[in-house]
């Protein structure tokens, strides 16, 4: 057996249970529990794109509606966007969802925040802006969103 043999397998055995340990820890950190919805879609009987459609992308298996867990980081800002002559504000945060969720979730999809440490967050719906890809120890999907900031105009909770 060549060195150089020898070192890939223990490189690759070293990632194994790395990515095993560092896995581990990320699901045993999620303190949340959202639900990812994705709208719009194929309409089968009108073979055309239908708004309508929603899609649920992210949820616990046999509780439905209920969420499924996620690390939910505290929400930033202020993010502010002139629309006509009035401001809005958004706040942004960053989930952290298992690695081996079932469907990835995309660019546009909508979470809402079920349950979390932070009152503030709950029932607060944000919407998915990037997912990170990649990396050496892959130990879950991380994902950036955006939602509206609660205001003096705000109704929500």
């Amino acid at each position: 057996m060549s060195r150089s043999s020898l070192l890939t397998g223990l490189t690759r055995k070293s990632i194994t249970f790395a990515t095993t340990i560092a896995t581990a820890s990320a699901q045993g950190s999620m303190n949340s529990l959202v639900l990812i919805e994705r709208e719009g879609g194929y309409n089968v009987v009108t073979r055309e794109y239908d708004d309508a459609i929603t899609k649920v992308v992210y949820d616990h298996p046999t509780l439905p509606g209920s969420g499924a867990e996620a690390g939910v980081t505290v929400s930033a800002g202020p993010i502010t966007m002139e629309i006509g002559d009035e401001p809005q504000y958004y706040d942004s945060l960053t989930l952290y969802l298992p690695a081996t969720m079932p469907v990835l979730a995309r660019i546009d999809d909508l979470v809402t925040v079920l349950v979390t440490p932070d009152a503030d967050l709950v029932d607060r719906l944000f919407r998915v802006t990037a997912v990170a890809g990649g990396g050496r120890i892959y130990s879950s999907n991380k994902l950036s969103a955006i939602g509206i900031a609660p205001s003096k105009q705000w109704s929500g909770p």
